[in-house]
């Protein structure tokens, strides 16, 4: 749990960071979805290093959410460090991630799933049915 604080704690370091296209359309979509969107994201890895990216989506892919990384990140590691630490990732395609497109945002949302309290759940993150 201290790590997780640590984590948490963490995404208010680091605000140098220019935001990245990606960065800035999630940060879109968050305003118009009205989900938690931290932009950018520093996270620490189990010895002891800092790792920043993009973003991260709270409460979608995991229980810790989703990184978000892009191309543009300083950081190589951070989505093979995130996913070993738990978060989520995914490989998002910056032709279609770099300019919010509401339709495309929602459904890669709905794919990865909420995981969040239920009470805390967009009404539109509900699992389409085939």
């Amino acid at each position: 749990m201290e790590l997780l604080e640590e984590q948490m704690d963490s995404k208010n370091r680091g605000n140098e960071v220019t935001e990245t296209a990606m960065a800035k359309a999630w940060r879109q979509a968050s305003e118009d979805l009205q989900f938690e969107f931290i932009s950018p994201y520093t996270f620490v890895d189990k010895v002891g290093n800092q790792h920043t990216c993009s973003g991260l989506i709270v409460h979608f892919g995991s229980p810790m959410g989703t990184i978000i990384v892009s191309q543009h990140d300083e950081d190589p590691d951070a989505d093979i460090v995130g996913d070993q630490l738990g978060y989520y990732t995914s490989a998002l395609n910056p032709l279609y991630y770099e300019t919010y497109d509401r339709d495309i945002f929602m459904a890669a949302l709905r794919d990865w799933g909420w995981h969040g309290p239920p009470e805390k759940r967009p009404p539109w993150a509900v699992p389409q049915q085939p």
